[in-house]
């Protein structure tokens, strides 16, 4: 059996659980290898044309949907990945497409999905958009019953940045879109000085309140003091 990264099975939500997939189709291996946590085992599925294929699996309970690692074996599935959708499903909705913003690693073969957690899903479907084609080796899903969980600061990071410094990050070709990690922390509290040569950025929501007049300018004396103080710099 070849093991999984740790990092993409902690929480995982679909491990062991049905699968099914589009049919009549020719397939290669079995539907419930993709959840059966060995990256060896992998399944192919290979439609006729015109012919959408997707793959399925159910949650083991509802939940918000927030983080889908599709991960292939390099020596395996010589056509890439195409792009996918995510159908989120419960037993009021029939069908909702997840707005997922796609982290890809061609050459490891892994792909990362961060979605917005929309509804509280009982089953998730990969649909291969336009392609005729899919093959998975292993699928993990993270997901909560509690929607503020998700909604916290997301974490990017890149090791070995050369010098160091913001504008060597900037000129990696891996920033913005390929960073070497992704996690979801509940603050700006994130940890720092505990790599080499690393950049990281943090990202959020802003959720703007009503306040009053009074409110406002009590708020506005508060960030002059806290925030703005000479020692911190804006980039």
């Amino acid at each position: 059996m070849i093991g999984l990264p740790i990092f993409a099975i902690l929480g995982n939500y679909v491990s062991g659980r049905p699968t099914s997939h589009v049919s009549p189709v020719e397939t290669i291996g079995n539907s419930f290898h993709v959840v059966d946590g060995n990256i060896a085992s992998c399944f192919t599925i290979k439609g006729k044309t015109g012919q959408r294929v997707w793959w399925s699996v159910t949650l083991k309970s509802a939940a918000f949907v927030y983080k889908i690692w599709i991960i292939n074996r390099p020596d395996c599935c010589l056509t890439e990945l195409s792009d996918l959708q995510v159908i989120l499903r419960n037993n009021e909705i029939s069908a909702l497409k997840a707005d997922c913003e796609v982290y890809e690693w061609k050459a490891e073969k892994r792909r990362l999905l961060m979605c917005e957690p929309s509804i509280l899903a009982t089953n998730v479907t990969i649909l291969a958009d336009e392609a005729e084609v899919l093959s998975l080796c292993e699928v993990l899903i993270t997901a909560t019953d509690k929607k503020t969980t998700v909604h916290g600061v997301r974490q990017e990071l890149w090791y070995k940045i050369r010098l160091g410094t913001i504008a060597s990050l900037r000129d990696d070709k891996r920033f913005p879109n390929n960073p070497d990690l992704v996690n979801i922390l509940q603050n700006f509290d994130a940890p720092y000085n505990f790599h080499s040569s690393y950049g990281q950025r943090l990202t959020a929501y802003l959720q703007v309140i009503l306040l009053t007049y009074i409110d406002k300018m009590y708020l506005h004396r508060m960030l002059a003091v806290k925030w703005f103080s000479p020692c911190m710099k804006l980039l």
